[in-house]
């Protein structure tokens, strides 16, 4: 009875953590909107390639932890997938299907970072960037910033203002920016020309802030946003089972171990144990004696 108590014990475990989990889930329901989306261009910065820096940031009202997949092209190489909050970046789990990366995070602001190759034709330079998302975006703004060895730099479309960086010295075109409705396509294209190969990274006394540049250990590609889930659930039903285990365990060495009743013995003739007295000189007769051992004096026995 008690094994069986145990396993309907383990049976209600595994239901509650079954619950729990589709809690958990439930809670991290996909974000249906973007408040903004910041895109930056690194042409040649520290990669001969183009970096992309994407920072995004939901609605205040957007229940958290939220659920956020953003499109990303097929040949781009992720650099970092990172959360921001008041501390600053972390990086977070994330998983890249169907060109998208997907992931979860508990503040409203996050940033993803990919590396894409560039069209090239010896020193000219081109890239060509699409963004349609299952998501909506309130605000989508871009700009590019222009590699320290480069002439010259265009946008298609054409940037609406260009300054100069006070802290890296380098041009940043500016697009402007737009609402990005479900499914909409939003396409930007530049070119430029460099003076050599060198990458602007070496060019500049202070670079600027990327998510894998902090002091946290980046996950690996295609990491599983609910190990932590997983994990807990695992060790919970581990111990579940070793609980039974014991249980059950404890409960047969008791059984095993109690001592046997011994069957009860038959009644045994009572007048065979009674002592018997002589009435004349009070000698104590033996087995079924008749006569007295001492005095020969005739027993009266009950």
């Amino acid at each position: 009875m008690k094994i069986s108590r145990c396993f309907f014990s383990l049976i209600l475990l595994v239901l509650w953590i079954s619950s729990l989990q589709s809690s958990i889930a439930f809670a991290q329901q996909p974000a249906g909107e973007l408040d903004s989306v910041q895109i930056s261009f690194w042409p040649d910065f520290d990669d001969p390639s183009v970096l992309v820096l994407i920072t995004g940031q939901l609605p205040e009202n957007t229940p958290l932890p939220a659920q956020v997949s953003i499109p990303i092209p097929e040949n781009a190489q992720i650099n970092a997938v990172a959360s921001i909050d008041e501390a600053g970046m972390a990086s977070i789990d994330f998983d890249t299907a169907d060109g998208n990366v997907t992931f979860v995070i508990s503040s409203p602001r996050f940033r993803v970072e990919y590396y894409a190759p560039y069209q090239q034709d010896g020193l000219s330079r081109s890239y060509d960037f699409e963004w349609i998302a299952d998501v909506a975006v309130a605000e989508l703004s871009a700009e590019v910033q222009q590699p320290a060895n480069a002439n010259t730099l265009t946008s298609e479309p054409a940037a609406s203002n260009m300054f100069t960086n006070q802290t890296d010295g380098l041009f940043y075109h500016v697009l402007d920016s737009r609402p990005v409705p479900v499914g909409t396509s939003y396409q930007l294209s530049f070119q430029y020309d460099m003076a050599s190969d060198a990458l602007t990274v070496g060019q500049v006394t202070s670079a600027p802030e990327l998510a894998s540049g902090q002091d946290v250990v980046g996950p690996a590609e295609g990491g599983n946003n609910n190990w932590l889930l997983f994990a807990a659930i695992a060790g919970l039903v581990a111990l579940a089972v070793i609980g039974t285990w014991f249980v059950a365990t404890r409960t047969t060495g008791r059984k095993s171990s109690r001592p046997i009743k011994p069957k009860p013995k038959k009644a045994e003739n009572t007048k065979s144990k009674e002592m018997v007295f002589c009435h004349n000189c009070g000698q104590v007769a033996e087995g079924n004696d008749r006569f007295c051992r001492r005095c020969g004096t005739e027993l009266k026995r009950m």
